[in-house]
């Protein structure tokens, strides 16, 4: 399976605060011919047209205090790191920029 390349990664995460400067960012790298991946997750998802941008979902959490909520967390923030550590070793992006924390 081939998969297309991407010049820049732009990491956000699911609040308009940061969504919408990666769209805005990201307009702008595609109008000068840059290729760009956002990634996202399911809550910023949404507020992507998946006609117009090249978005990829990860799994991310908070890590809440309480006991089984900290562990489904952790362990959806292992999986996140993983699905985007895959991604970068098949994509090897120039640059990564991040929205948010």
């Amino acid at each position: 399976m081939k998969f297309k390349k991407y010049n820049v990664f732009l990491i956000t995460g699911g609040t308009g605060g940061h969504i919408f400067p990666a769209i805005s960012f990201s307009d702008y790298l595609t109008s000068k011919g840059i290729s760009n991946l956002i990634i996202t997750d399911s809550r910023g998802l949404s507020y992507f047209d998946s006609d117009k941008y090249n978005t990829k979902k990860i799994l991310s959490s908070h890590l809440n205090k309480k006991n089984f909520n900290f562990i489904l967390g952790l362990v959806m923030l292992i999986i996140g790191f993983v699905q985007f550590k895959i991604l970068f070793i098949r994509q090897r992006p120039k640059n990564i920029i991040t929205f948010g924390s």
